[in-house]
């Protein structure tokens, strides 16, 4: 496992990369911008062993102008101590940024440690969708495979809408990306259900309540038929 990653590592271009020894934040730094309370200190102190500036990708370091929306993406490696995702600690520190960069800055984060690699993003989602303003959003465990990026679209706006799909959706279209991923999570919890129906119709002897499990896995996998084609 590569532990001090570098933006070509990522797959990104060498222009925006920021140099390892300047691009390390200390956790004291971190305590003293933040103040972080209650779960978001706790897991600073407890499961995060490092922060890195990887990259900063605007305008003046690539060939992509800045959006209407985005004019920067940041790019954060974090090192964990254990398999936890300080996912409180992450809102803290996004929010943060969110707000000194006027709401035009945004933030991914490569998180990586024993567990391996995984790939995080911090979005302001469209809230009629269904999705949270201001969310963590996991992507995949990657295990020893580090994460490769790709920046793609004609401006910023849409560069961040590929790769919040490249780690999400498990592909490069950004359009209509926060309906995706509202459907992807949907279909995902679904398949978690019906899982556990078949397991519990499996073992149950009882015809009746068989009959009612089995009704169960036919309305979720109706639903499931209707997210697949409403977002193909």
């Amino acid at each position: 496992m590569i532990m001090t990653l570098t933006a070509t590592d990522l797959g990104l271009p060498s222009t925006c990369g920021i140099p390892a020894s300047r691009g390390r934040i200390t956790k004291e730094a971190v305590h003293r911008m933040l103040h972080p309370l209650g779960k978001a200190g706790k897991q600073l102190t407890e499961n995060i062993d490092s922060i890195t500036m990887i990259a900063t990708i605007g305008a003046e370091s690539i060939a992509i102008p800045a959006g209407t929306m985005t004019k920067q993406i940041n790019v954060m490696g974090i090192g964990l101590r254990g398999e936890k995702v300080p996912e409180e600690f992450l809102t803290c520190f996004s929010r943060d940024l969110d707000t000194r960069s006027s709401h035009a800055g945004r933030i991914l984060y490569i998180l990586y440690g024993d567990h391996g690699y995984s790939v995080a993003v911090y979005r302001n989602a469209d809230i009629h969708v269904g999705l949270m303003a201001g969310a963590i959003l996991l992507g995949d465990a990657l295990a020893d495979q580090v994460p490769r990026l790709r920046l793609l679209g004609d401006n910023l706006d849409k560069a961040w809408d590929s790769l919040c799909a490249q780690v999400l959706l498990g592909d490069e279209d950004g359009l209509d990306v926060d309906a995706r991923i509202v459907a992807s999570r949907q279909r995902k919890a679904l398949e978690r259900d019906l899982e556990r129906l078949q397991r519990r119709h499996a073992r149950e002897k009882q015809i009746a309540i068989r009959n009612g499990l089995w009704d169960q896995m036919v309305d979720i996998r109706k639903q499931l038929t209707e997210l697949q084609g409403g977002h193909r």
